[in-house]
């Protein structure tokens, strides 16, 4: 019950317009730069994801501890390969509940202006997004901050971003993402969200 209602209560903060900002569905390919505290640097990963509205994306991370995180609106799967053949791999499976990047992209379909969830400030090629306080329990997230490759204006769609900076509560240093290419015509549907465990995986719950 009380899943259903948070569900519910974060619906009910997106604009009853589905905002031209964003695609229904999309692919694209990333460039995720994290800060690792342990090396004391930046750490660049490639990264390919799908997304399709609301609540759906695979999130594939590449580099030498690979991830793949699948969501849908049901369920959440996050699946680390065997670092070597013959060896076991490791899948988590959780409701969908838990954050897994897709709330950030159902967020960003209000587009660029003031909505429920996050004021808006655009300057030049640079939007500033301040998310509000509810806005900010349900996703975990204070600010983001998009670089355009062109100036801010009307027509500015997501495959016109060439920079993402995404800051979360308690943390100081943001995910970046540089976008390096943008598929807004994907035809991609619901089965293209649903993880299959390969064999040889040890499955455990959130």
């Amino acid at each position: 019950m009380k899943l259903g209602f948070v569900i519910i209560l974060f619906f009910a903060l997106f604009d009853a317009a589905f905002a031209g900002f964003l695609p229904k569905a999309f692919e694209a390919n990333l460039d995720q730069i994290v800060f690792s505290s342990v090396k004391n640097k930046e750490v660049k990963t490639n990264v390919s994801m799908k997304y399709m509205f609301p609540s759906n994306i695979v999130f594939n991370v590449e580099g030498q501890a690979p991830v793949t995180y699948v969501c849908n609106n049901e369920t959440t799967w996050m699946y680390n390969p065997p670092f070597m053949e013959g060896e076991k791999g490791s899948v988590k499976v959780g409701s969908s509940s838990k954050y897994c990047y897709v709330k950030l992209f159902d967020a960003l379909s209000n587009g660029l202006k003031n909505n429920k969830l996050y004021t808006v400030k655009s300057k030049q090629k640079i939007a500033h997004l301040s998310f509000l306080e509810k806005a900010r329990t349900q996703l975990n997230i204070t600010k983001v901050d998009i670089t355009f490759k062109n100036l801010v204006n009307k027509k500015t769609v997501v495959s016109d971003i060439d920079f993402m900076k995404v800051y979360y509560v308690g943390k100081s240093k943001p995910i970046q993402f540089g976008f390096k290419k943008v598929n807004t015509k994907s035809k991609l549907k619901k089965s293209d969200f649903v993880f299959n465990v390969p064999k040889n995986t040890n499955i455990s719950n959130y």
